[in-house]
């Protein structure tokens, strides 16, 4: 079976290393389905924040609306404090593997509705990455003198399925 190449520039998610190559169409079909596959995510944003908050709150909506697993808690608690996490950003965990900042933010666009789902598929050209981690640093610095604080008990832990 005669076959089609595309030459494409993979970003690991932590955009340290770049790879350039060819996927077959069996690979890259390959790749296809593993992005589709149901991946277990654990959401940790800052309770402290009303813009973190409120983003929780969507990205619950949005998970549960894709069936997409997803626990969540906040970076206050207990495990995220264990694992080392800090109040300067979200993290995401899919799969155990921890995405921070501005990447679990794009990560997590994949389950938004369809007009912002662009935002994931786009999160591996190097110039978009670029603007998405410049503006994330800059709401991440002003979001508690933007979005204003909450006071932040310690919920129970919550799952989305």
């Amino acid at each position: 079976m005669s076959g089609w190449s595309i030459n494409l520039k993979v970003f690991t998610p932590d955009a340290s290393q770049e790879h350039e190559g060819k996927f077959e169409h069996r690979n890259l079909w390959e790749a296809v389905k593993v992005e589709n596959k149901v991946e277990q995510w654990s959401l940790f944003y800052d309770g402290g924040c009303n813009l973190c908050h409120s983003t929780q709150l969507r990205l619950e909506k949005w998970a549960k609306k894709h069936s997409q697993p997803m626990k969540v808690d906040i970076l206050q608690c207990d495990e995220a404090i264990q694992k080392g996490y800090s109040l300067e950003g979200m993290v995401l965990e899919v799969d155990g593997k921890p995405l921070k900042g501005y990447e679990a933010w794009l990560h997590s666009m994949k389950v938004a509705p369809w007009g912002l789902r662009w935002i994931h598929a786009l999160r591996n050209i190097s110039a978009f990455r670029f603007l998405a981690r410049t503006g994330y640093q800059i709401v991440a610095k002003y979001r508690i003198k933007w979005f204003g604080s909450r006071t932040c008990s310690i919920p129970s832990q919550k799952s989305v399925s």
